[in-house]
């Protein structure tokens, strides 16, 4: 079997088993699984991936079941394509459009992606870079908020010099996620940073039973 036939039959593979596990989640109504197929279909396929590039994926749950994100992402060149398709369909409306021209431009992302998400009875979907950034040439981006100051404050108090991964929503009340990996170079050290990072961010601590398990892990 040649290289390119593994490749789609994992990406197959993942397909079937992201669509064979809506029907396993009490979260995901029946009216919601046309806008998950819509997204599972507008993702490039191995052939459709330049030079051999892989299409990398992930599905995460939430603890309490009450939360699903799907995300994928790859080479600009196979994935924006698809992308431009997707969101067409999602009738993306014209400041998003631009807001994803924009900050493309200025990041020149070499990993880009969409995704898709359940909570709250809601379908929420957008796009994301997933290659690292320096982290003063993405501060600009966001304006002079109050939630900028404290990931401001935040980065600059542990010393982070970058973003692991940048992701926008799209519709009404987007919002903007910047993913930074946990200081520290043990795993209690990064535990410790997690529960200072929910504490700074939230204003409420996190519970001493899941930080336990979490330091057993």
């Amino acid at each position: 079997m040649s290289s390119l036939d593994l490749a789609l039959q994992r990406a197959l593979s993942v397909r079937l088993n992201l669509q064979i596990s809506l029907s396993q989640l009490a979260i995901i109504d029946e009216w919601m699984d046309i806008h998950l197929d819509r997204w599972l279909e507008h993702l490039p396929m191995p052939p459709e991936m330049p030079d051999g590039q892989a299409v990398s994926y992930l599905a995460m749950l939430a603890s309490d079941v009450r939360r699903v994100w799907w995300g994928a992402w790859g080479d600009p060149r196979g994935f924006v394509p698809k992308m431009a398709d997707y969101f067409k369909l999602c009738n993306i409306a014209r400041s998003d459009a631009a807001l994803l021209d924009q900050i493309g431009e200025h990041l020149e992302p070499r990993l880009v992606g969409s995704w898709i998400g359940v909570w709250g009875g809601k379908v929420t979907t957008g796009w994301h870079f997933c290659d690292p950034q320096p982290w003063l040439k993405v501060e600009p981006m966001f304006g002079t908020h109050e939630a900028k100051f404290q990931l401001k404050k935040w980065v600059e108090d542990h010393q982070i010099e970058r973003i692991e991964r940048f992701t926008q929503s799209i519709g009404d009340n987007a919002f903007s996620e910047v993913e930074v990996a946990l200081p520290g170079t043990t795993a209690e050290a990064q535990v410790d940073a997690l529960a200072a990072a929910f504490s700074h961010f939230t204003g409420a601590p996190l519970e001493s039973a899941l930080l336990t398990r979490m330091r057993a892990v």
